[in-house]
Parts: C-alpha cells; sequence; structure tokens
C-alpha cells in the first residue's frame, strides 16, 4: 500500500464517520422546543402543499378527528420516519378542510388510545377504503414500514370486516398513489 492508497482510505474512512456522526444526531431525543418549531415549520409546508381527499372532506369534524388521531397513533409506533409521515397527515388535514396544527396531530396520536377504535369503526363505516387506503400510504411513504403499523392497519382491516382480497386490492391502490403510476392498478 502506497501513501496515496492510504489517503483514499483515510478519506473514505473520514465520510463514514461524517455520515455515522449524522445518524447520531438523529437519534438524539430533540428538546420540546426543536419539536415544537419542528412541527411548525411541517404544518408551513403542509399549507403550501396540500393533499386533497373529497371523501375525507365530507366527514364532519368530530370523525376527522378521530381518523386523524388514529392514523397519528400508528404513525407514532415507529419512530423513524415520524416527520415525513407528520408531513403528510398535516398535508392531507389541511387538504380535507380539517384546520389542525402538525403539532396537534401529533397530539392527537398520543391521547388516542385502542379502546377509542370501536368509535372510529362505526363513524367511518362508509369511508373504510378511503382510511385503510390512507393509512398505507402513510405508513409506507418512506419505504420502510414496521410490522407493529402493518399489523394495526391489518387489525384495524379485520374489525371492518375487510377481506383478505379487498386489503391486497387496497394496497395495491395505496401503491399506485405512492409510485404515482395509475397504471399499477390496471396491470
Amino acid at each position: 500500500m502506497n501513501l496515496t492508497d492510504l489517503q483514499v482510505e483515510l478519506k473514505s474512512i473520514e465520510e463514514y464517520i461524517a455520515v455515522l456522526q449524522t445518524e447520531i444526531e438523529k437519534m438524539k431525543p430533540k428538546t420540546e422546543e426543536q419539536r415544537t418549531i419542528d412541527f411548525k415549520q411541517i404544518t408551513i409546508l403542509a399549507e403550501n402543499s396540500t393533499v386533497v381527499n373529497e371523501d375525507i372532506k365530507k366527514m364532519s369534524e368530530q370523525t376527522k378527528k378521530l381518523m386523524f388521531s388514529s392514523l397519528s397513533y400508528i404513525i407514532l409506533k415507529e419512530e423513524n420516519d415520524l416527520y415525513d409521515r407528520i408531513l403528510y397527515l398535516t398535508r392531507l388535514a389541511k387538504g380535507s378542510e380539517f384546520n389542525t396544527s402538525a403539532e396537534d396531530i401529533y397530539k392527537y396520536g398520543l391521547e388516542f388510545e385502542m379502546k377509542d377504535i370501536n368509535n372510529l369503526i362505526q363513524d367511518i363505516k362508509e369511508y373504510r377504503y378511503t382510511y385503510i387506503i390512507e393509512a398505507l400510504i402513510i405508513v409506507n411513504i418512506s419505504e420502510n414500514a414496521s410490522t407493529d403499523m402493518l399489523s394495526i392497519i391489518a387489525d384495524i382491516a379485520s374489525m371492518m370486516d375487510l377481506s383478505k382480497e379487498e386489503l391486497r386490492v387496497l394496497g395495491m391502490v395505496a401503491k399506485s398513489v405512492l409510485i404515482g403510476n395509475i397504471d399499477y392498478i390496471l396491470n
């Protein structure tokens, strides 16, 4: 090994250490003040780029709150990519005329309890397909869905009396939305 090889090796080690340092910073718990600042920025981003869902627009304010609370509860099961998921939920809320902030959506998820699931199922019975599609989009938005989140969605789908075939089709619809290719469903 010559001097040039050693310098190249040292440079790659430095880059690797920098990547590790960045990952460590991401893992550190954020202060409440930093989290509040992040949520405000997410809310501003969401207001400028909403996701409109006509079915959710039709829901009552109480049903919307219950829906967003339960979706937030699901995404809080995994800290990875939390801010990406909260951003999508906030964009969806803004586009569905549910005036709330990213911080409120986060708090709704913390307050939601599994005993509230029966109310959710009753309130969104006619919108159950929309709910499952949005849930699948949210957990897969970063291509890193945890089994905990997916099992909660599967349990809710089961409580809504959705068959495996219906769930499979809804998964395909969610994937087509995520990849931005409507032809995926047709194939």
